[in-house]
């Protein structure tokens, strides 16, 4: 990971009433780490503006909020993927532009479906029903806001679908005003274009308005992607549009698709457990559910602050190096590994666990040749299976990755 310098704009007023939004609505859905985060760029913006010549690096706010980057940028990403920041990065990287946006006023809010069922799953029904009925008289205009730059059923992939199911009771809101569509969507623009294609639907219909909020927020749909869908989707000899085939078919092109049968399948699968899971979780899952050890804790930090290593990789290695010494992690091990991929410049879980296949393998051969020359028997080293789950008794006797 880069290190980078940070500017802060606030494109919304925040109030106190705001932070009542932020704690019941979406602290639950972000978690606190997020959540501090978010106030941190506030408290920023304004000091900032009374050192306008300083220069303020990423290691600044990790170091203010006292967590590692790696968990500042996921922080970043749950942030982005509910409409509470923008980024825009600089082409060589060097800089970023946080832009950071008030929260939906309630009434938005709850009318946003997969926020709602988002907040329904986290805090349950009973304190739901509370936290809308603390909202019921309170009537905000709704600010301007751009597009998010997450995408909901990424950052949040445990609660993107199953959320679905869920049918939340909410208190009537007075409204002030409502958008049809999420933010990032240009309603005249869509409409225009799909009269140029002969196409004449009334996107007011509810039906429509709840699909299309749901694509949108759920696969971050700009208005050109979501055209080409409707434009897929529309039966044009009966000229209607369903909405079930609309998300159906939008959901079918953006969730990954993986055949158990498939290696490539079950690697990709592998890649994306080990970027989604927090190292220290990993570890103990490795361990099965033993407590970490300082110095195992210590290693995974180095390999965070010094290497800048995110998650994928450093699991990658914590695997590597619980099966290849003995279910031992070994610190000087992993880190002169760990040099090793910053000078080859590895750049991807995938391209590291091929690295690591590739080198075991070869020492493997290496060890073969030896004891062949010496006329000793190969004993089988401790087997890795980057396909199978985290937990260790998934693993098979073999070496099958």
């Amino acid at each position: 990971m880069d290190f980078y310098n940070y500017k802060i704009n606030l494109k919304n007023t925040s109030s106190a009433y705001d932070f009542k939004i932020l704690q019941y609505l979406y602290l639950p859905i972000i978690g606190p780490s997020a959540f501090t985060t978010f106030l941190s760029l506030v408290n920023e913006n304004s000091f900032q503006k009374e050192f306008k010549n300083g220069s303020f690096d990423i290691k600044r706010l990790s170091k203010i909020n006292g967590i590692g980057i790696v968990t500042l940028e996921k922080d970043f990403e749950k942030l982005s993927a509910m409409g509470l920041l923008k980024t825009l990065v600089k082409k060589d990287k060097t800089i970023k532009i946080f832009n950071v946006y008030a929260p939906l006023e309630p009434l938005d809010f709850f009318n946003n479906e997969i926020f709602s069922k988002a907040l329904l799953k986290k805090i349950g029904k009973e304190d739901f029903e509370m936290t809308s009925y603390m909202f019921r008289d309170d009537s905000i205009i709704v600010g301007e806001y751009e597009e998010e730059l997450a995408n909901f059923s990424e950052v949040f992939k445990e609660d993107a679908i199953n959320i679905l199911e869920l049918k939340p009771e909410i208190m009537k809101l007075k409204p002030k005003k409502t958008d049809v569509f999420y933010k990032n969507i240009n309603k005249d623009l869509l409409i225009k274009k799909l009269l140029e294609q002969g196409i004449e639907i009334n996107l007011q219909i509810p039906s429509y308005v709840k699909v299309l909020k749901n694509i949108t927020v759920l696969y971050q749909l700009s208005t050109e992607e979501l055209f080409d869908s409707i434009l897929k989707c529309y039966d044009f000899e009966n000229k209607v549009l369903e909405p079930k085939v609309l998300f159906d078919f939008v959901t079918h092109q953006n969730l990954p698709i993986t055949d158990a049968n498939d290696p490539k399948s079950k690697e990709k699968q592998k890649c994306q457990e080990m970027e989604l899971i927090e190292p220290l979780d990993y570890l103990k899952l490795l361990k099965d559910q033993r407590d970490l050890t300082n110095n195992e804790k210590n290693i995974i930090k180095v390999l965070e602050q010094e290497f800048n290593f995110k998650n994928g990789f450093i699991n990658c290695l914590l695997e590597f190096s619980y099966y290849k010494n003995s279910r031992e992690i070994v610190g000087n091990y992993i880190f002169k590994i760990a040099q090793s991929i910053q000078d080859l410049q590895i750049s991807s879980t995938n391209d590291l666990m091929k690295y690591l296949k590739t080198a075991y393998l070869e020492s493997v051969k290496n060890k073969q040749k030896k004891r062949m020359n010496s006329n000793k028997t190969i004993e089988a080293k401790t087997p890795i299976d980057w396909e199978a789950g985290v937990n260790p008794e998934r693993y098979e006797a073999k070496f099958n990755w």
